[in-house]
């Protein structure tokens, strides 16, 4: 390394960025001509959303994160904390800054500026080191911005108060403990909303949230999570139609559907798209598009493993590598035709974790066997591999999770669609359609969480041990007890999803089995067919 050096430092200090009063107006867009002093400003940068209207986001995301501020605001929970957790350019930060703006809470952003030191190799080849003490003197900011927006906000409690933190320090995706020890001093307690907005980056296990906030984690500091989807074209386009409009481009429909689709539901990604195409005269200039990864539909992909197609010509090398199983391998796995698909690559392109991917094999495989045998040793396969995840450790090894998802599907490819695969069975339900939907297992996973924290706010004054184990099991021997209106309200909720009892309208606690409660239906069983797959495709 030679003695050629330049060093990039940027200030540390963590930076109070304050959102801009509510107008009794709609605010509105400013819209810049192309071609002019901006021409090199990021599109991004220079055509934010200013209201709700404006954001790519999901309508029901936004009434979620909304309805979270407002019962925070209103008093009506207790938890202060909230993760926001999506890929990368879905809208997260730009939704939670448009509703500060719209709710009149104040705003506080932790800004995140690290240092490195670059160094030019002898082959010209540039490297980037970030500087060590740095690193660990930005944990210690981050602490100290916790605490001093928490203790400013007691002084003054004239707005509720909301502490934005999008970008953690590097230190704690190295020690995530130490977050975690922050997190329970100085959030628990704070009067202030505080919301954290993490990418999911499944690629790598480094930068997953799952690694750095685990869920036991997350339980434990009582953070309410929210997850985000990728922007669907439809909403890309609108983005689209409204920079372009602002910018007084005329582009075709096509244009503007082909930048949308080759973002992979990444808003920053169509809106660089879009400025790379501007020419310097501001025209539009039809070149290749950039895209944000190669992955594929998640539906797709799952349609891809459990329809199994295989092509009906089979040549020398299949046949040798077929013969290479034994005798009794042979009579169990041999495949007489080769898959259409190459399973290996799916799975790395599907953009899912194995565990993501195992609960959709669970959730489908019964539409696609003909026999009971069949389905029993896919889902042994399955269950052995859930078995091992009892350990802590080995759920923490996301090459486990990837082990799972491939050792399932290449034990369901050959089971009930090797020899036999050309059966009157799978014939028929190769020519038909097939709905695909999310696991269910994830929205009763999530109603669960909900009663549990409805029931944790009713009851503030009994930890969360003792409430699910003694106190709710026993209230249906205690005689005469009285409740309030919102103790009533969670403990019915809870009752008619898991029958464990029933609340009479004086506020007391009666069997549920002597009421005819237990006709009623449990968890919320509706289905979101989000795609259909045809195997003719």
């Amino acid at each position: 390394m030679i003695a050629v050096r330049r060093s990039y430092s940027h200030p540390g200090t963590s930076k109070f960025v304050f959102s801009p009063p509510m107008k009794p107006k709609k605010p509105k867009l400013h819209y810049r001509q192309a071609g002019n002093d901006d021409v090199n400003v990021p599109l991004v940068d220079r055509f934010g959303p200013q209201n709700i209207d404006d954001l790519a986001v999901h309508s029901k995301k936004i009434a979620e994160v909304k309805n979270w501020l407002l019962n925070y605001k209103n008093s009506q929970q207790r938890h202060n904390s909230l993760l926001l957790l999506g890929p990368s350019g879905s809208g997260k930060t730009a939704t939670v800054k448009v509703l500060c703006n719209e709710l009149k809470l104040e705003l506080i952003e932790w800004e995140s500026r690290d240092q490195y030191e670059v160094f030019f190799e002898e082959t010209g080849e540039q490297s980037v080191k970030e500087i060590p003490q740095a690193t660990y003197l930005k944990g210690e900011m981050f602490e100290n911005f916790l605490r001093t927006a928490r203790l400013s906000f007691l002084e003054s409690r004239h707005k509720q108060r909301v502490i934005l933190v999008e970008q953690l320090p590097n230190i704690y995706y190295r020690e995530p403990e130490k977050l975690h020890e922050i997190l329970r001093r100085l959030t628990t307690q704070s009067g202030c909303i505080f919301v954290f907005i993490m990418s999911t980056v499944d690629s790598s296990w480094y930068l997953n949230p799952r690694r750095v906030l685990p869920p036991h984690i997350v339980s434990n500091l009582s953070m309410d999570t929210i997850t985000f989807n990728g922007v669907a074209v439809t909403l890309l386009q609108k983005a689209l139609k409204r920079v372009v409009s602002g910018l007084n481009l005329m582009l075709t429909p096509a244009q503007v559907k082909r930048i949308a689709e080759s973002s992979d539901g990444d808003i920053r990604v169509a809106l660089n798209n879009l400025q790379i195409s501007l020419g310097k005269n501001g025209r539009f200039i039809d070149i290749p598009l950039c895209s944000s990864s190669s992955q594929l539909d998640v539906f797709h992909s799952i349609g891809k493993i459990l329809y199994a197609k295989r092509i009906e010509e089979v040549d020398c090398e299949w046949n040798r590598q077929e013969d290479l199983l034994s005798g009794s391998l042979g009579m169990a796995y041999r495949r007489p035709f080769p898959l259409k698909d190459d399973v290996g690559k799916i799975l790395r392109k599907s953009g899912m974790t194995g565990e993501k991917l195992t609960s959709f094999i669970h959730e489908h495989e019964l539409a696609f066997v003909k026999t009971v045998d069949d389905v029993s040793k896919i889902f042994d396969h399955i269950s052995l591999i859930d078995s091992v995840f009892g350990s802590w450790e080995v759920r923490n090894d996301p090459a486990l999770g990837e082990y799972e998802a491939q050792a399932s599907f290449f034990k369901n490819l050959p089971t009930f669609r090797g020899h036999d695969f050309l059966g009157e069975g799978y014939d028929i339900l190769a020519k038909r359609l097939y709905n695909f939907s999310k696991p269910k297992w994830n929205s009763i996973q999530s109603n669960c969480e909900i009663l549990r924290k409805k029931c944790l706010s009713a009851f503030p004054w009994i930890s969360s041990g003792d409430l699910f184990t003694i106190l709710i099991p026993a209230l249906n021997f205690i005689v005469d007890v009285e409740l309030d209106i919102r103790q009533q309200q969670a403990l019915v909720e809870l009752y008619k999803n898991f029958h464990f009892g029933h609340i009479s309208s004086q506020g007391k606690v009666s069997n549920s089995s002597r009421l005819g409660l237990n006709d009623t239906p449990s968890v919320d069983d509706e289905v979101i067919e989000i795609e259909e797959i045809e195997d003719s495709e």
